[in-house]
């Protein structure tokens, strides 16, 4: 059996992430600002942040210290970033961000439409 490993990095900034799009604010704080201390740095996120600013501070956490844990493809999609970070490479389209839905769940739900370019 596979088990992907995580590392507690990642799991405090889904725990920061988390918080900050269900508006709590300080709870997404304190676990970025427990990542910078832990790595010897300063604190980034201070009180008084607003979400789209805390949003930022977990992407640029995520690129110093989990760059090369291959999470950017997953990442990107979940902010909405894949297109703009893709696009012309690897043979990617703007459909790729999107998997199709398979046949069998289409016929049981007619109610579904397919995702765009499948």
């Amino acid at each position: 059996r596979y088990y992907h490993p995580i590392r507690y990095t990642e799991v405090l900034l889904m725990q920061s992430e988390a918080a900050n799009e269900l508006g709590y604010i300080a709870e997404a704080i304190a676990p970025l600002n427990r990542i910078m201390v832990a790595e010897g740095e300063p604190a980034i996120a201070p009180q008084g942040a607003t979400k789209e600013e805390i949003r930022e501070y977990i992407k640029d956490v995520f690129d110093m210290f989990l760059r090369d844990e291959t999470l950017e493809y997953s990442n990107w999609r979940r902010w909405g970033m894949s297109d703009s970070q893709l696009t012309g490479h690897f043979g990617y389209q703007s459909r790729n961000s999107l998997l199709p839905i398979p046949k069998s769940v289409l016929k049981q739900y007619p109610c579904l439409k397919p995702n765009p370019g499948y």
